[in-house]
């Protein structure tokens, strides 16, 4: 039995519901990732901060709190936030939404 050589992507519709319209275009790349770890980590540190300061916890109890929080986190924020960059680069008219593209750049 072969395995799998890709990584599981996201599931995204290729099309809205609602209007009907076509999602192939967008170019989300990592921005969403990037994004997650950074509203991850500005909520996980100060956290963390608060706690190593007043009071003494041992370094096992740290991690089984602070991994498995961190983890579902960023699993929770991963999906709508990369539906956000998509929205925004339908309303500022990126990556194949635009429908008047400038001369000389073929939509992707």
């Amino acid at each position: 039995m072969r395995r799998r050589k890709t990584v599981p992507r996201l599931p995204e519709d290729d099309h809205c519901s609602a209007c009907s319209l076509d999602f192939t275009p967008h170019r989300a790349d990592d921005l969403p990732a990037y994004l997650v770890i950074v509203i991850v980590g500005h909520i996980v540190v100060p956290g963390i901060l608060w706690i190593e300061t007043n009071y003494t916890t041992p370094v096992w109890l740290s991690f089984a709190a602070y991994l498995p929080f961190t983890f579902f986190a960023s699993l929770a924020l991963l999906q709508p936030v990369k539906g956000a960059v998509v929205g925004l680069q339908w309303a500022l008219r990126m990556h194949g939404f635009d429908d008047n593209p400038p001369d000389g750049i073929p939509p992707v």
